[in-house]
């Protein structure tokens, strides 16, 4: 009789019931350098086969700190690589827990 192998035990780096998911878009954003233009109102974004139209880019949004909606923007998409993987994360939670939303 061969001796049982007893499963991995959990760490602090590691737990075998956690599954790591990896975003490829997330990944290929981190070397991407996407400008946003400080002096035009309106801007259309091509990203593959979609364009995306940004609209009121000037509107102040914190006029105490003077952050416009574009700067908003560009730090969305300068956190890009930081940001998406959480929010797959977020969607599988929803998918899993859907019955209770």
């Amino acid at each position: 009789m061969s001796p049982r192998r007893s499963p991995r035990r959990a760490t602090r780096t590691y737990h075998p019931a956690k599954r790591r998911v990896r975003d490829r878009s997330a990944a290929d954003l981190e070397g991407a350098s996407v400008r946003i233009p400080r002096d035009r109102d309106t801007v259309e974004a091509r990203f593959g086969n979609k364009t995306i139209r940004l609209t009121n880019l000037r509107k102040v949004f914190w006029p105490d700190l003077a952050i416009t909606k574009g700067d908003l923007l560009q730090f969305y998409l300068d956190m890009a690589h930081v940001l998406l993987p959480h929010l797959t994360l977020i969607r599988q939670y929803i998918y899993l827990f859907r019955q209770l939303i």
